[in-house]
Order: structure tokens, then C-alpha cells, then sequence
């Protein structure tokens, strides 16, 4: 498991937005990989900037022809066509989300992507068996309560609706983890995820990008510590372009 490491930290951001150029740059400074979950009927779009917490923040999306270059490190992963929320589709309606923006992704990809995060986190019962009999997708992110606590990976349940250890908004946690995890010796496999939005960042109201990078220097290059997407760390399947 994870190259005979006994540590994986992994990260995954949603939407696509324009702050994920800045954010892969980081992530490639540090020797970091991550999963980008995207919406492909968005991508392109440009929208009005808003003024949060006295910042002007841009949401457009990134471009589809700069997809593959500018995510070749990290995972592309669904995140539906349009952002809608499953629970409150169809069968019919999730599939057609979910598989839609699977197939649009693959081919701006370059590979199939299998992986998912739910919007808004809205999931039950229902969403998972459609999801499981009906799409491609082998894993699936939640947005619940972040755990807090490392996952054991033998411990870790149904890929289907896999909860993060933190969000990227829980600045203070994240560096006294973050501390932790190096320190950690464990003598069973454990996980470190870590999920939140690039636009958080410019917004800046709990989160700074001098935050992520004081928490991405923290925790890189350290060599008993696999640094993998989403997918490596589940799946154990490599689909990077850029594998150096």
C-alpha cells in the first residue's frame, strides 16, 4: 500500500475556479498531489466579481483547452454536469449528471475519470445505489462533518461516501495536525485528506494562501509520506500525465 509507506496525505478541491491555477502552482512547488472535481458544463464560464470580507473575489471557471496541461500533476474527478444537487434528481437524472460529466471530463482528460465529489454534499441511500449500478464512478467524496481524527486505512468503509479528515477553512487544525502527521510513526496505515475550494483562498475569511502554503511546507517532503491523488490513494491506479 501506497509504495510501502505507512502515510498518505491527498487533497481534493471542487469547482474549477480561476484561484486553481495559483493553487497547482503551490501544490507542484511543494511535490503535492490532489484531486480537482469539476463541473464540465461550467468550465469556461465567466461571472461577475464580488466583494467578500473586503476582497474582490473572481468565480469564473477554468478553460476546458487548459485542462490537461494545467492539471497533468493531479486528478480530474466529476463533480456533475451542472452542480446540482442528487437528492433532489431522478434516477434517470442523476445518471445523466453524473455519467454526462464523467465522459465530457474523460476526454478533456485524456483518461476515464472514475472519481467524485457529491455538490453540497447531498447524498443518501438511494443516490449511492444509483451511483454504484449505474456510472463509472468507483469513488465518491462527502462534505459531512470533517473527521478530525487521520483514517486507519483499513478502516475506511464505503469509497462511495468517503468524509475528509479537514477542510481547508479549519486553518488552526490544520497546521496542528498537519504537525502531528509528520511526527506520527504508526504502526498501522493511516490517512491524512485534506478538501475545501481554491476561491476560500482569495476570499480569506478564515483561510490565506500564506495559510496553505505555511501548512504545504509543513507537511512535504518528508520520505515516509506518499503524496498521491484521490484515486492513487483509493484505487491505487496511477492516471497522472506528469508523473515526475
Amino acid at each position: 500500500m501506497w509504495q510501502n509507506k505507512k502515510k498518505a496525505l491527498t487533497f481534493s478541491f471542487d469547482d474549477g475556479t480561476l484561484q486553481d491555477r495559483r493553487l497547482v502552482e503551490l501544490m507542484d512547488k511543494y511535490g503535492l498531489r490532489g484531486t480537482f472535481n469539476l463541473n464540465s458544463a461550467f468550465l469556461g464560464k465567466r461571472t461577475a466579481k464580488k466583494e467578500v470580507n473586503g476582497q474582490t473575489v473572481d468565480y469564473s471557471r477554468v478553460n476546458p483547452t487548459e485542462i490537461q496541461s494545467l492539471y497533468r500533476k493531479h486528478e480530474i474527478a466529476s463533480h456533475t454536469l451542472a452542480h446540482l444537487s442528487l437528492t433532489e434528481l431522478s434516477d434517470e437524472g442523476i445518471v445523466w449528471q453524473v455519467e454526462k460529466d464523467r465522459k465530457l471530463l474523460s476526454i478533456l482528460a485524456g483518461y476515464e475519470v472514475v472519481g467524485f465529489a457529491y455538490p453540497y454534499g447531498c447524498y443518501d441511500e438511494r443516490v449511492l445505489r444509483v451511483l454504484k449500478e449505474n456510472t463509472g464512478i468507483k469513488y465518491a467524496r462527502i462534505v459531512g462533518a470533517p473527521l478530525a481524527v487521520f483514517d486507519k486505512a483499513n478502516e475506511i468503509g464505503d469509497l462511495m461516501c468517503y468524509n475528509p479528515t479537514l477542510h481547508i477553512c479549519q486553518t488552526d487544525k490544520m497546521m496542528e495536525m498537519g504537525r502531528a502527521f509528520v511526527r506520527a510513526k504508526p504502526e498501522e496505515p493511516i490517512l491524512f485528506c485534506v478538501w475545501g475550494h481554491a476561491y476560500e483562498l482569495d476570499e480569506g475569511k478564515d483561510v490565506s494562501w500564506e495559510d496553505i502554503e505555511a501548512f504545504f511546507a509543513l507537511v512535504s517532503g518528508q520520505e515516509d509520506i506518499f503524496y498521491g491523488t484521490n484515486r492513487e490513494v483509493f484505487l491505487g491506479d496511477d492516471c497522472l500525465l506528469d508523473k515526475d
